[in-house]
């Protein structure tokens, strides 16, 4: 499903917030940077070889917080009357689907985690560089 990265791999994978990815709205912004900030602890843990308890315990703190981020996100969306909103709300419960997959594999002990680190670093960044900035374009009037 993914391709296998090495711990130093995964190293280069941490993710680095860029001004570039705001979308002007100082809490979208900050739920974004805490995304990336968990992401990145995901990725530091991978990295030392977490056990398949703790993987499925950031798991679930990290998908809790996504839902609550996709959430604020809509209902801002929502506010500015975005004409994106069906698409945005699906892409959030895709990867919400694809997430709840990923966390019955960890349950059942797969051996996913670098797999699943890389996933969710390169969905996050993709997504808030290109999706939300798509957003972010609309709000600023240039869409």
């Amino acid at each position: 499903m993914f391709n296998r990265k090495s711990a130093m791999e995964l190293r280069l994978l941490c993710i680095e917030w860029r001004n570039e990815y705001s979308i002007g709205h100082d809490n979208i912004d900050n739920e974004h940077k805490l995304l990336f900030i968990n992401a990145n602890n995901f990725i530091t843990a991978v990295q030392h070889g977490l056990g398949a308890d703790r993987a499925h315990l950031m798991l679930e703190a990290m998908t809790e917080y996504a839902k609550s981020h996709f959430s604020d996100e809509e209902h801002f969306m929502a506010e500015t009357s975005y004409g994106g909103l069906s698409h945005h709300k699906t892409c959030h419960d895709s990867i919400l689907c694809v997430i709840d997959a990923l966390k019955e594999q960890v349950a059942r002990g797969d051996d996913i985690a670098e797999e699943l680190a890389f996933f969710i670093r390169s969905w996050l960044e993709e997504h808030v560089s290109k999706v939300d900035v798509e957003f972010r374009n609309y709000i600023r009037g240039g869409v």
